[in-house]
């Protein structure tokens, strides 16, 4: 019996990656948003270590709502099938959403309301 990372294709994991990250990137972003709305510094974070560029703190932030935000926005897209394997294209060894495709807008497009439910799941449990 094959091991389960045998299983998938090389191009599935890397298309699952892809997206993964992409929610990485947009839960940075809105966290470095987030705190320099209320007054702190992106860029001194805790646990990343300091750049130029880098937003170390809004890094840090995002790591605890990775995956209430980002993975289960990306797993929400692909079990009801938003994003197929058609949504992609592969070229020179690398994986990106199609132009053409309406799969380009349905992240961003579906991660503002899975950061809705995670603040209102958050209410809930404080009582």
């Amino acid at each position: 019996m094959p091991a389960r990372d045998d299983a998938l294709p090389l191009y599935v994991k890397e298309q699952g990656a892809m997206l993964g990250k992409t929610g990485d990137e947009l839960t940075v972003k809105k966290s470095g948003h987030v705190l320099h709305a209320v007054g702190f510094d992106p860029m001194l974070g805790f646990y990343h270590r300091l750049r130029y560029g880098r937003p170390s703190l809004a890094l840090d932030l995002a790591e605890s709502f990775r995956p209430l935000v980002a993975d289960s926005t990306v797993l929400t897209l692909v079990n009801n099938s938003e994003v197929t394997a058609s949504s992609f294209i592969r070229r020179a060894g690398a994986v990106a959403l199609t132009g053409s495709s309406v799969s380009r807008c349905r992240l961003p497009e579906n991660f503002e309301p899975a950061l809705i439910v995670g603040d209102h799941a958050r209410r809930l449990q404080r009582g």
